[in-house]
């Protein structure tokens, strides 16, 4: 494997940096939502809202969106409508996550298939970009700032100072339970360092034959989607 550098330095001194995906930095997220605010003014129904989550250990802002169809003057809704919580980057490696989220994020505001308006119509779109921001911009692998695996810290209510956002993300999960709203999906953006293309780890909780149809469902309309290699829970023998 070659490497150049297109502008060499006098003194030879350069420093080169290799990265294993193209990066997606905190500040490039920062830029797409503000284009994203940008461009749904004009898209009549869409109601597109960002506000701050929580602050990181360093105090940096971690951005929660809130995306749906205003409701119309005059029409009634039976019950509350039901929330879909997407979020990405527990692991600042997994870069491919952002990419993905982006792609989603775009759809959502564009309504570039005719599917999108309707899921708009019936769902609230409640979402985290990027969860362990210190760690995207520290520029760690798995840990955040206080040298933790976040994604291991969802079994019991973590500790407010040095975890806010997980923290953060678990208050809302609550609020909005108590507030009626049934959380119909929480799809939890990874990158993986083996397998290609794209696939489920469905977790135990609720019925496991719904994951596995929501998800065979997906790979027949996705060539890029694996059922092969997806998994449903620990006790699966699909692994």
């Amino acid at each position: 494997m070659s490497f150049f550098i297109d502008n060499p330095s006098a003194d030879g001194n350069d420093t080169l940096f290799v990265a294993s995906h193209i990066p997606y930095s905190y500040s490039k997220l920062s830029s797409h939502l503000d284009y994203l605010l940008h461009r749904a003014k004009g898209q009549g129904q869409l109601y597109l809202r960002k506000e701050i989550l929580a602050s990181s250990v360093s105090c940096n802002e971690c951005s929660l969106l809130t995306m749906t169809f205003k409701k119309e003057k005059g029409s009634r809704e039976r019950g509350k409508k039901k929330v879909v919580l997407l979020m990405a980057r527990q692991h600042p490696s997994e870069v491919v996550a952002s990419y993905v989220m982006e792609g989603l994020l775009d759809e959502l505001v564009s309504q570039s298939q005719s599917t999108t308006a309707s899921l708009l119509e019936k769902y609230i779109f409640k979402v985290i970009p990027m969860v362990n921001i210190d760690g995207v911009i520290y520029g760690n692998s798995r840990c955040d700032l206080v040298g933790s695996d976040i994604n291991r810290k969802w079994k019991r209510t973590v500790n407010p100072t040095l975890h806010p956002i997980v923290f953060a993300v678990q208050k809302l999960v609550a609020s909005l339970v108590a507030e009626g709203h049934e959380i119909e999906y929480f799809v939890d953006l990874h990158g993986h360092s083996q397998k290609l293309g794209s696939f489920i780890y469905g977790c135990q909780c609720g019925d496991e034959a719904e994951t596995r149809l929501f998800s065979w469902i997906m790979s027949k309309i996705c060539p890029q989607f694996s059922y092969e290699n997806c998994r449903f829970g620990l006790n699966s023998q699909r692994r």
